[in-house]
């Protein structure tokens, strides 16, 4: 039992190290394409709320429009949830 405790927190920490690093890619994406920190914070900003409502959960899947369901594909925290 304690063998397989073990592996799924080992699992748990890769996924999570994993998205921790896609998501700081991302920040530094939005920081390098904008030369002032405001307008960088904001479009960070909405590229959270953006990626956070397309993971599937608060917005479910099939309900998306099909024109936005693409975001679900590029979205690394879809795939964490999912």
């Amino acid at each position: 039992m304690t063998e397989v405790l073990t592996s799924l927190r080992s699992i748990f920490f890769v996924v999570v190290f994993t998205m921790t690093i896609a998501m700081k890619a991302f920040f530094r994406l939005i920081a390098a394409a904008f030369k002032q920190e405001s307008s960088a914070t904001s479009a960070a900003g909405i590229g959270v709320l953006i990626f956070s409502l397309y993971t599937g959960y608060t917005i479910p899947r099939p309900s998306i429009p099909g024109a936005l369901r693409w975001i679900t594909y590029l979205n690394v925290s879809s795939n964490v949830i999912s």
